[in-house]
This record gives structure tokens, C-alpha cells and sequence, in this order.
């Protein structure tokens, strides 16, 4: 019978692991959720968007170039091969005066979503990253030191 007993409670142990382990799931997604509808107005948000026609860096120059006119824009990227462009964009700007303004150039698409985007995920801020990573500041690229005169080697 003791073994019985023994099997029983580690099975309502069992259970009450699990129950906790869901409960803990559920807070982290609410959080989540939460923590992006409280995102304040004016903050900065990205508009995915489905254009059909994408085929080149061409096509990224002229739409770059198109919505930098528009205020609001904040910066941009572009997926060829799933053929999505990401536009960061603040008030004024609305996603609906993106997709016109894409039409306009000759880029019709679909807005598939428009979500809240942190500071320092924001094209423009990864961009000013990029362009500050210069010599002594983290570049990967530009080696100052490396090609000197013969005679200081």
C-alpha cells in the first residue's frame, strides 16, 4: 500500500509542475503583449509589405528614395527573395500613406503587418551604427594600421 502512496504523490508532484510551468508560459506571452500595446503614441513602428514586383537593388534605390520624401520615414529594408520591404516609420506617416506613396512610384504592395519596433532595432539607428564604425570605432573593414612604410616594420 506505501508504494501506492509513494506512486501517487509523485504523480500530484508531477502535476503541479506542469501546472506552474504553463502558468509561467502564459505570464512570459502576456508580458509580451502587454509590453507592446503599451508602446507610446508616436513611437516607432514598421510596416511590413508585400510587393510582388522586387527584383533588384534598383528597385530598393528608387523605393529609398521615394518614401525619404515622406515625413515620418525613419528607414528601410527589403527581403529580395520573399519580396517584403520593412519601412520604419513615425506619426505623421501612417502604413496606408507608405503603400499609396509605393503605388505612386510604381510599387503597388500589401500591408501584412504594423508593429511597435524598439529604438535600437530601427533601421535608422543600425544604420548610424554601420556608418560611426570607423577607424578605432569597431570597424570590421577599414584596418588603418595595416599597410605602413618597409621600414617601420
Amino acid at each position: 500500500m506505501s508504494i501506492f502512496i509513494i506512486q501517487e504523490e509523485e504523480i500530484v508532484k508531477s502535476i503541479k509542475y506542469l501546472i506552474l510551468g504553463a502558468v509561467g508560459v502564459f505570464i512570459l506571452f502576456t508580458a509580451d503583449r502587454v509590453t507592446a500595446e503599451r508602446t507610446e503614441a508616436g513611437g516607432m513602428r514598421r510596416a511590413i509589405i508585400k510587393i510582388d514586383t522586387l527584383s533588384c537593388g534598383g528597385c530598393f534605390n528608387t523605393i529609398s528614395q521615394g518614401l525619404s520624401q515622406l515625413k515620418g520615414y525613419s528607414g528601410m529594408g527589403m527581403n529580395l527573395f520573399r519580396k517584403r520591404i520593412a519601412v520604419d516609420f513615425t506619426e505623421p506617416l501612417s502604413a496606408e500613406e507608405i503603400t499609396r506613396t509605393l503605388s505612386q512610384i510604381g510599387y503597388p504592395g500589401t500591408v501584412e503587418t504594423v508593429e511597435s519596433v524598439p529604438e535600437k532595432e530601427a533601421f535608422a539607428y543600425l544604420d548610424q551604427k554601420r556608418a560611426g564604425a570607423g577607424p578605432g570605432q569597431g570597424s570590421c573593414c577599414i584596418l588603418p594600421n595595416v599597410l605602413q612604410p618597409a621600414e617601420k616594420l
